[in-house]
């Protein structure tokens, strides 16, 4: 039982760190655009 609640919980954190992540990555990669695109 104590698996499943650690495996549960394991997924519940992917699914809310995933999206942080996500935003994470494209604000570092429009921010580079953007520093590439005004150099």
């Amino acid at each position: 039982m104590k698996r499943i609640l650690d495996i549960l919980i394991s997924v519940m954190g992917l699914i809310v760190l995933s999206p942080v992540l996500l935003v994470i990555v494209i604000a570092i990669y429009t921010n580079g655009e953007t520093y590439f695109f005004y150099t």
